[in-house]
């Protein structure tokens, strides 16, 4: 793998916007790592985090069908639950963000992500991804999902966006390029 972008957030912006178009990192990768830490809330009361793909820095509308699977534990190791059914769910027409954390803890706990993307940069093929994902919410839990989705069209989509669903959040995101 090849770091190829960083973007730190220090919790004065809803957002992070990352350029993954062929003139800023070449077109060598077909596939990419991005990684999440140090994620936390810093404006608002455990806001999710959400990633979009856009076709430009400012239009972020590409449409992605998303499934996923999520477990939750409290704190005394009971209380365990599994979603499947509505976790990270949707149909090929939406425009959504894909939630990469959900109830960001705030600035005593920090949350994590580790996803993989497929062919953004390549119109002959639907873009996919996958990712696991590791969170704590305010009433203790630790939360472990799986998310995936795939592009509706052939679309090249190299914007990413990672966005609160309400108020700033901190943390930082880190691009890699993985190498055939």
């Amino acid at each position: 793998m090849v770091k190829l972008v960083s973007s730190t957030n220090d919790g004065t912006n809803p957002s992070i916007t990352l350029d993954l178009t062929s003139g800023t990192i070449g077109s060598t990768y077909k596939a990419y790592k991005i990684l999440g830490h140090n994620i936390s809330s810093f404006s608002a009361s455990n806001p999710n985090l959400n990633m979009f793909f856009g076709t430009a820095s400012d239009t972020f509308s590409t449409q992605i069908q998303k499934g996923g699977i999520r477990n939750h534990t409290d704190n005394a190791g009971a209380n365990d639950s599994i979603s499947y059914t509505s976790y990270h769910r949707s149909g090929t027409t939406d425009t959504g963000g894909a939630t990469v954390a959900y109830y960001l803890p705030n600035t005593s706990d920090h949350a994590t992500f580790d996803i993989t993307v497929f062919a953004i940069n390549d119109s002959s093929v639907k873009a996919r991804y996958h990712g696991h994902l590791n969170f704590n919410s305010s009433t203790n839990y630790v939360h472990t999902a799986i998310i995936n989705g795939r592009f509706k069209t052939t679309t090249i989509t190299p914007y990413v966006k990672f966005q609160a669903s309400s108020g700033n959040y901190a943390g930082t995101v880190t691009v890699y390029g993985i190498v055939d």
